[in-house]
């Protein structure tokens, strides 16, 4: 089969798509599919001893956070993409997202400035750090800045996407939500 084949068979399968919920569907298999379950896949290898692998866990932060950022845009239509991503952490995720630094500074702001956009824009976090541990899931040092451990990030990002795509089966037809879904999931798949 070659890539052409592939185009058609992928572009086919999402015109046949005419319901929400059989776009629900395939929205829900394809992130699963892409990113969920390879990501399940390398924690089963994990060492922290293994430095080789550990060396993956910027890149790691750096896609789930951009999957955060693809997911918002289902989620709101306007808007910056910071407003976007924080109003979904802040809906979905972790609670302790709004706790606030001693400046004020809430960690949701952190995720977005330190990490998502540092790791996006320069390969680094600007400020803080991920830390491997089972005492907590994120701690903020007034020297070091906010750390945060991966794997129960991206367990809560599993959560959010989880409960996002609940609200959006359980959503009214016409509501806001469901509008904002089929929106972008038009915009990107060409599908009405």
């Amino acid at each position: 089969m070659n890539n052409k084949d592939i185009f058609y068979r992928y572009s086919q399968k999402l015109r046949e798509l005419k319901t929400t919920e059989e776009k629900i569907a395939w929205f829900e298999a394809r992130v699963n599919k892409i990113l969920i379950e390879p990501i399940e896949q390398l924690r089963k290898t994990w060492r922290n001893d293994n430095t080789e692998i550990w060396r993956l866990n910027l890149g790691l932060m750096n896609l789930i956070c951009n999957a955060i950022l693809a997911i918002s845009n289902f989620y709101l239509q306007k808007g910056t993409e910071a407003k976007k991503f924080k109003k979904f952490v802040k809906n979905y995720m972790s609670k302790k997202f709004m706790e606030k630094d001693p400046n004020g500074k809430e960690y949701v702001s952190l995720l977005w400035d330190d990490f998502r956009c540092g790791l996006t824009h320069g390969f680094t976090i600007l400020h803080g750090g991920i830390v491997e541990t089972n005492r907590y899931y994120m701690n903020y040092d007034s020297i070091r800045g906010l750390g945060v451990d991966f794997w129960s990030f991206f367990d809560d990002f599993k959560q959010a996407f989880n409960n996002y795509l609940k609200d959006i089966k359980e959503a009214e037809e016409g509501s806001f939500l469901e509008n904002s879904f089929l929106t972008r999931f038009s915009q990107l798949f060409g599908t009405k």
